[in-house]
């Protein structure tokens, strides 16, 4: 993407698909990022399914070359960036298990971190609204079709001032009646202006007529060493939902 913050903020808003290039030392990392979300005028983007592995044993710098079991163990590592230059690392358990602290997110605005450059890119593809929650039923019917078929779908809605543009990875239509749309998305960072160092790793579901349910299993208290929450938590609310589509050729 060339040009200004603003082009990227409208790109984001639109749909388009959105990299992320970073330059660290004698190497640059290009990072999709299918979880984004804007607020105050800063585009956030997270790609949620990374992972990492940490030594169990003190002195072992091997990492499977012999191909033995033990002596590293995963997990996984959700990365966020701000396109005030801004990043967090936050390390997660896949059993629930304590870890070492995890990363933050500085709420320190221009804080450059560790990457050279921040390169924020947009693949200038074309995403159509469909339907929101107050729109005919025609317009469902068309998402509706849409969706049978094949084409991809993302949602935009916003909460707690912050407006998210998701992915979706599973559609579902036809439950209770046939126009009923929902979605259920990529995991997503949730969190509040008013508590910028507490986050949540989120799966989203959206219905066609506005209800979003959010869904948390892990909890970030950004800066603490005593490393994330694990638990379930259920929040239902309601929202505005613009479902958009891109056309396939």
């Amino acid at each position: 993407l060339t040009g200004s913050h603003e082009a990227l903020l409208d790109a984001v808003r639109s749909g388009q698909n959105i990299t992320i290039g970073l330059h660290e030392g004698s190497y640059e990392e290009s990072i999709p990022l299918p979880s984004v979300a804007l607020s105050n005028g800063i585009a956030y983007g997270v790609q949620p399914f990374h992972t990492s592995a940490a030594a169990t044993l003190e002195n072992q710098r091997k990492m499977f070359q012999d191909g033995s079991w033990g002596a590293r163990w995963p997990y996984g590592v959700i990365l966020m960036y701000a396109s005030d230059n801004r990043h967090g690392f936050f390390r997660h358990s896949f059993t629930g298990d304590s870890i070492h602290a995890n990363s933050e997110l500085p709420t320190d605005p221009g804080s450059k971190g560790r990457y050279e450059y921040y390169r924020w890119i947009a693949d200038g593809s074309q995403w159509r609204e469909v339907c929101n929650s107050s729109s005919p039923m025609e317009a469902r019917e068309d998402l509706v079709e849409c969706v049978k078929k094949g084409q991809p779908i993302k949602v935009r809605f916003e909460l707690m001032g912050i407006t998210y543009i998701l992915q979706s990875t599973i559609n579902f239509v036809g439950s209770p009646v046939p126009t009923d749309v929902s979605i259920r998305s990529m995991p997503m960072m949730f969190w509040q202006e008013e508590k910028p160092n507490v986050y949540f790793c989120v799966e989203f579901t959206a219905g066609v007529s506005g209800e979003v349910s959010m869904m948390s299993r892990v909890q970030f208290v950004s800066g603490s060493d005593e490393g994330p929450r694990y638990g379930i938590q259920h929040f239902l609310v309601k929202s505005d939902v613009t479902w958009l589509t891109r056309d396939l050729a």
